[in-house]
């Protein structure tokens, strides 16, 4: 009997998958998998495509492999330590824990899963002696996922088109007002969220109330304000886009359902409290990145966009304090900024000037707290 020509070909691209990646080739092995998995899928092709994308930084696209894997063999411990390593790469350290966890249940000699287990647990731990420190809380347990709400999914569904209209070239001459509608619809849904929550308390009470005013909502209504007046910023929408891809994937999941698969398995995966809290630190890096870039866009822009630059700096200082996501953020960019200024190829001026200015940074960070 001739062999099924599907496998053969599954088993010839997985080889050379395997080779791409003993060799380096990690773009090479995902390409290979993917048609290996397009010929005939299995658990082992999309664990080993998960490893691929892990060696790329692809993190999510590794969560989302080791997923499909746990799904087609839930008993096979592989799945589960891929997952855990997505995780880390995530830098969801108790989702790593717990995926770990899993895999000792079936594998429970495993030295890797091992290894890496207890290397969550003294991470978390150190975590959470910070926040017991006063160091800014340590990871939370899960992102609460938003109630489905008319109000909350119409408005979030505005602030992704048109953002959407802003970044995309759909119509080029529009682009300003779509930005700005964007920011507008988002002010609405702080809004609502600020009516929700503080409303029982009575409109005045509330406004005198200090936690009122300190609370993040309040201070991000205050930043769109000044970004309607001000210059737009490059990938300032990006946080209030992450927000509301969450809203829309829970307020409109029946219809999100009916979607193709490559669609659906992805906006599901956002309503899931592990899905939550990866938009919430996708939102936390783009504010930093935002807040990086302000200089830029003031040596671009001029004077007009200073305003906007310091009032943003002030935003996410602040949110260092209450975002257990955006400290993360900072603490990731100040260790890749340090492996580069501090390489044996950079110069040792290079590296002092990237020392002082680290250290305004953090006196003004500093004086913005208090």
């Amino acid at each position: 009997m001739d062999e099924d020509p599907l496998k053969a070909t599954a088993d010839e691209a997985k080889a050379e998958g395997d080779a791409a990646f003993k060799a380096g080739d990690f773009d090479g092995a995902v390409k290979h998998y993917t048609e290996a998995i397009e010929a005939v899928p299995n658990e082992v092709l999309y664990s080993n495509r998960s490893g691929a994308y892990a060696k790329l930084s692809n993190y999510k696209n590794a969560l989302l492999d080791a997923n499909k894997c746990i799904d087609l063999k839930p008993a096979w411990a592989k799945g589960h330590s891929r997952r855990g390593a997505a995780y880390q790469g995530l830098r969801s350290f108790r989702a790593a824990l717990s995926a770990y966890e899993e895999g000792l249940k079936i594998d429970p000699t495993n030295e890797h899963m091992l290894t890496e287990l207890k290397r969550m647990q003294e991470i978390l731990d150190k975590q959470m002696n910070g926040a017991s420190a006063g160091g800014g809380g340590g990871p939370p347990p899960a992102a609460p996922v938003a109630a489905p709400s008319k109000m909350h999914g119409m408005l979030s569904l505005n602030v992704l088109v048109f953002g959407l209209f802003y970044v995309l070239p759909f119509f080029p001459s529009r682009a300003i007002q779509s930005y700005r509608f964007s920011i507008g619809f988002f002010m609405a849904l702080l809004a609502n969220s600020l009516l929700a929550t503080w409303r029982p308390k009575g409109i005045m009470a509330s406004v005198k109330d200090p936690a009122f005013l300190r609370s993040q909502e309040v201070q991000a209504l205050l930043l769109c304000l000044m970004m309607l007046v001000s210059p737009p910023m490059p990938f300032a929408l990006m946080p209030f886009g992450a927000t509301a891809l969450v809203n829309v994937c829970n307020c409109y999941r029946p219809i999100i359902e009916k979607l193709p698969n490559m669609v659906s398995s992805r906006a599901q995966f956002l309503t899931t409290e592990e899905g939550a809290n990866m938009a919430q630190a996708f939102g936390a890096v783009s504010e930093v990145i935002v807040a990086v870039a302000c200089p830029l866009v003031v040596a671009a822009n001029g004077l007009r966009s200073a305003v906007l630059a310091f009032f943003y700096f002030q935003y996410v200082a602040r949110r260092y304090n209450s975002s257990f996501w955006t400290k993360q953020a900072v603490t990731a960019l100040t260790e890749k900024l340090n492996g580069i200024f501090h390489h044996r190829y950079c110069p040792a001026p290079v590296g002092m000037l990237f020392d002082r200015l680290k250290g305004v940074v953090a006196m003004l960070a500093d004086k913005v707290q208090q």
